[in-house]
């Protein structure tokens, strides 16, 4: 398959917002900080000039896992040349090329680079963080457009394909295909078939990665544009739109479905309605599973579930559940208020940090701490839908929906991941998810998301083997980048400068009140 790698008036409204991303943009002088953090990142990150010393680089005495088996290689030497993984086998009987930097791994684990499945990237220290968790791919979904100084996401992109940003490899799709009317200012609103058709062509041209539908397309255009992404080769994905359920969906050919969209809508008991997410008719009910009113079985048919889940495990659909967002999204005003004052929010950007204030979020503002409660139980129920949805052998993703509220750059990764072992998803096919899994999902097998000869050089060396535990996928030692090694004092160096620039951007914004531009997907 041909690669379409970039080259160059309610309070709630329920699906719609569930993946509200705001930017926070200023003045054009409080612009200029994204444009420092921008040439900070450039300038301050020795790429050109270490480029080619470090490319090649030979672990030794490593253990190795490969990912394509539950099993780890011990005692294994892996040379990398030129970004690409060259040889792996026994250290002692491995010949290492001369010049090859090496590197002890006596008692490490090399492992795959993480991938986030659903992220919405918006400014160069984003891209950075993420390398500092280990992620060494995003896919991107939906395309930005440059604003004042910020930089576009075709730009980011170049950024990192030229080296000039320390960022992972970036997938992108460009702007969502909505409905009429669609939901954000910079999407497109597809009233009929033929406008589907003609944008999909538009967006194959560019050529973006992959085409994004969205929650308010009707059924006419969402099939035009499924028929069409078909015929061109380019994959469809992003939201279930309302009008669609999920059989019609695997059955058009979607690739991946965000969010868990329809599996809770399209398993509902007789007599059941929920209402758009977020909204009170689903708080209620929540409550009322909670206070034993209901049971959750009275909501929700397991049997329809199951067979939804049988249908799409049999197809080339994929899911992508974004736990992490659920979980943000409905905590208490009280904890989201408390967590704002971690230390961990130096690491947010300063352009969507004020809407992480639950005060200043639409879609949580008006609800009470009792609301909040009953949103959650059925949030909950999601984690119990993952383990069912993994029992059957449907193929599932990693994916945060970073930056949205309480949602970070990469670490959030490291939490979907143990989410999905929380579920009951075994670990190892937790780590697949975030791996091999992506590189499959879009046809690149063998590509990248792997460790084996002949495969990008995407990889993490870790202290603790991550298959006893999720959580030693945390233990970095460090980051290979496209064959770049990145040791544990760069990721630090790196991690500070990132702080320190979030640090102007938000004095800035405190000394400039921001204006309001949606750049949301």
């Amino acid at each position: 398959m041909k690669r379409y790698q970039v080259n160059s008036n309610k309070p709630y409204l329920g699906l719609n917002l569930l993946c509200l991303t705001i930017l926070l943009c200023c003045s054009l002088k409080a612009l200029s900080i994204t444009n420092s953090i921008q040439n900070r990142s450039q300038n301050s990150d020795p790429v050109k000039s270490q480029q080619n010393q470090i490319r090649n680089i030979a672990f030794t005495n490593v253990s190795v896992l490969p990912m394509t088996t539950n099993e780890v290689l011990a005692n294994q030497t892996v040379v990398i040349q030129d970004g690409k993984i060259w040889k792996i086998g026994p250290s002692g009987e491995t010949k290492i090329p001369k010049g090859t930097r090496t590197i002890n791994g006596n008692r490490k684990f090399l492992a795959p680079g993480l991938t986030d499945m659903h992220v919405h990237l918006m400014e160069p220290n984003q891209a950075r963080m993420m390398v500092n968790y280990g992620v060494t791919t995003v896919r991107n979904m939906g395309v930005c457009p440059r604003k004042g100084s910020i930089p576009s996401t075709l730009e980011l992109i170049k950024q990192v394909n030229q080296g000039e940003l320390l960022g992972p490899r970036i997938l992108t799709a460009g702007p969502i295909i909505d409905g009429s009317p669609k939901i954000w200012f910079e999407s497109v609103g597809i009233k009929s078939v033929d406008e589907g058709i003609s944008e999909v062509r538009r967006q194959f041209e560019v050529p973006y990665d992959f085409i994004k539908v969205y929650s308010m397309l009707s059924p006419n255009p969402f099939f035009g544009i499924a028929k069409e992404a078909n015929r061109l080769g380019i994959p469809f994905a992003g939201h279930v739109p309302e009008s669609i359920t999920i059989h019609e969906a695997v059955k058009a050919g979607m690739r991946t479905m965000e969010h868990m969209i329809g599996f809770d809508s399209g398993t509902l008991a007789k007599g059941i309605t929920l209402g758009p997410y977020g909204g009170p008719q689903r708080a209620q009910i929540g409550l009322d599973i909670k206070n034993g009113v209901l049971s959750p079985e009275e909501v929700f048919d397991s049997k329809k579930l199951l067979a939804l889940a049988d249908e799409v495990s049999k197809s080339n659909t994929w899911v992508v559940p974004t736990l992490s967002i659920f979980k943000g999204l409905m905590k208490s005003h009280k904890a989201k208020k408390q967590a704002l004052r971690k230390s961990k929010i130096a690491y947010v950007t300063p352009l969507v940090l004020n809407t992480w204030d639950p005060a200043k979020d639409i879609r949580v503002s008006w609800m009470s701490e009792k609301q909040l409660a009953g949103q959650r139980v059925l949030d909950d129920l999601n984690m119990e839908r993952l383990k069912k949805l993994s029992d059957a052998g449907v193929k599932l993703l990693i994916g945060t929906d970073t930056p949205n509220p309480f949602v970070f750059d990469g670490l959030s990764v490291h939490t979907e991941m143990a989410l999905f072992v929380e579920a009951g998803v075994p670990t190892y096919e937790t780590i697949r998810a975030a791996t091999i899994g992506p590189a499959h999902s879009i046809d690149e097998q063998g590509e990248w998301g792997e460790v084996i000869e002949g495969a990008r050089a995407d990889l993490v060396l870790l202290k603790d083997n991550p298959l006893e535990d999720i959580k030693h996928y945390q233990n970095i030692v460090g980051v290979v980048l496209n064959g770049l090694w990145l040791d544990r004092s760069k990721l630090k160096e790196m991690k500070a400068e990132v702080a320190a620039d979030y640090a102007k951007g938000r004095q800035t914004i405190l000394e400039k009140p921001p204006g309001l531009y949606l750049c949301a997907h």
